[in-house]
């Protein structure tokens, strides 16, 4: 028998197990998690492989801006181009902005760069820093939580190739607000806000934005 973590298979129909009607696929890929989109299968076997969990952290404090140390509420992506995986990481440093968005890179997962982005303004900054976002910047803003990364080659404005949305909020002043933020970027590193902000009122501190290549809409859970 053939053992198989994942079937992916492209084709131009395929007939449901739960409906004769064939079922247009066109030629998207087809992740087979489950049985959808099979009508019948000889000589397979699904086989699922539990995920080894390494025995240290692949990414520890290193620098006194990384607060209480580095955390993915967060994104890692891969760059078909660069091959090299792109993480953004949050770091807990107390005061106003509370949270900073830090930036690091890797060619296996394991080893990770950070390199010298010194793309933000903050007095606690050393030069040198790989902190890339540090909130909205409205009246009396708190911080830039848990940032979620799109990286987009198709877009037709290089300077909003990356997107991220992640999660801020006023403490006092005139304008108050509790929501999500959106921000863009030409290289995922030096970001700029949208005028809108905040795109989203009453988001919750854990958000992941996604886009729906098949419907051609953005996701969003909180």
């Amino acid at each position: 028998s053939l053992s198989l973590a994942i079937y992916i298979l492209t084709s131009a129909s395929l007939c449901s197990a739960a409906d004769e009607t064939p079922s247009r696929v066109g030629n998207e890929r087809q992740l087979f998690f489950e049985d959808h989109l099979i009508s019948s299968s000889t000589g397979l076997e699904k086989t699922w492989h539990v995920p080894q969990k390494a025995d240290s952290p692949v990414l520890k404090k290193e620098h006194s801006w990384e607060g209480m140390g580095p955390y993915v509420y967060g994104t890692v992506i891969h760059d078909p181009a660069t091959k090299n995986f792109k993480m953004w990481y949050n770091c807990y440093v107390n005061g106003r902005p509370d949270y900073f968005t830090c930036y690091a890179t890797s060619t296996d997962g394991i080893n990770w760069i950070r390199p010298r982005c010194d793309a933000v303004s903050d007095p606690r900054l050393p030069a040198d820093n790989n902190v890339v976002m540090l909130g909205s910047g409205l009246p009396e803003y708190r911080q830039s939580l848990s940032p979620s990364v799109l990286f987009r080659p198709s877009e037709s404005d290089p300077t909003r190739r990356y997107a991220m949305t992640y999660w801020d909020i006023s403490a006092g002043g005139a304008d108050k607000f509790f929501g999500l933020c959106l921000a863009f970027s030409p290289d995922g590193m030096h970001w700029t806000n949208a005028a809108e902000n905040p795109v989203f009122i009453g988001a919750s501190d854990v958000t992941d934005a996604q886009y729906d290549p098949i419907r051609k809409t953005y996701l969003l859970h909180y």
